[in-house]
């Protein structure tokens, strides 16, 4: 956690007109995402270290079409990669990757229709449903009251965060280091869940493998 900090203040101890540096694999931590879930109708993936707020229109539906519609057979491993692509905003991006054993009789064609994207592995025996989304870093303070314990996952999903780093002149440290790691999110009123919703469906599904 400590390293982690590091990195992000090295990221953000940089002003405003910013050129991005990016050096691949340079700045990036382990992970774990540790629940999913739904409130006033955003999506929420949190995360040992950062937690994040869907954007953009994305949507973890997909993710739980797949599991829910038997697509899943063979599972292997799940990995998320997320990216911060935008420090002074706390703008991400990131995939989800689900690992099948090849060998299992996954259904390809149906999970190339739902997937964003799909590798295949010969070597390995393995083929990997690949699900992408944006996001943005939030902080949410009171986690513990709106997150029922059903949403969070029994076994986490290893992960990996990667941030930019920036090049930028003058100081704007305060202001780049609120955005990233404490952006207040005030959250009210009753969590709303989906009968078979993305979050559900995942942690059920983890729930059933333990």
């Amino acid at each position: 956690m400590k390293k982690f900090i590091a990195v992000l203040l090295a990221v953000l101890l940089v002003g405003c007109q910013c050129k991005q540096n990016v050096v691949p694999g340079a700045n990036e931590t382990p992970e774990k995402i540790t629940a999913f879930f739904i409130n006033d109708g955003k999506e929420y993936i949190v995360g040992e270290k950062l937690s994040y707020v869907l954007t953009d229109g994305s949507s973890l539906k997909k993710i739980s079409e797949f599991y829910d519609g038997g697509y899943a057979k063979g599972l292997k491993r799940e990995f998320v990669q997320i990216e911060v692509t935008d420090a002074k905003n706390g703008e991400a991006r990131g995939s989800f990757s689900a690992f099948l054993n090849s060998a299992a009789g996954a259904d390809v064609a149906k999970i190339k229709a739902l997937a964003d994207r799909i590798e295949i592995d010969e070597k390995k025996g393995e083929i990997e449903a690949i699900f992408y989304f944006d996001a943005r870093v939030v902080q949410i303070k009171n986690l513990s009251e709106i997150m029922k314990p059903s949403d969070r996952l029994r076994s986490p999903i290893p992960a990996n965060i990667e941030v930019r780093p920036e090049r930028c002149e003058g100081n704007a440290l305060l202001d780049t280091l609120g955005i990233i790691v404490a952006i207040p999110v005030v959250i009210v009123g009753v969590v709303l869940f989906l009968p078979v919703g993305a979050m559900e469906a995942l942690a059920m599904q983890h729930s059933s493998r333990s």
